[in-house]
């Protein structure tokens, strides 16, 4: 698995996202939360 990938466990589902934050950027943090959202959602399920 992708070093970029992590797992959430929701009851008994288990999900996968990517976690921006492994990424490295600079800026990350002055991106707004909603973007940071549509970012994870946009590169589907792994």
């Amino acid at each position: 698995m992708s070093k970029h990938i992590q797992s959430l466990t929701v009851g008994s589902k288990e999900y996968q996202y990517l976690d921006l934050k492994s990424l490295d950027t600079n800026n990350l943090d002055q991106i707004p939360f909603s973007h940071k959202i549509l970012l994870e959602n946009a590169f589907g399920t792994v």
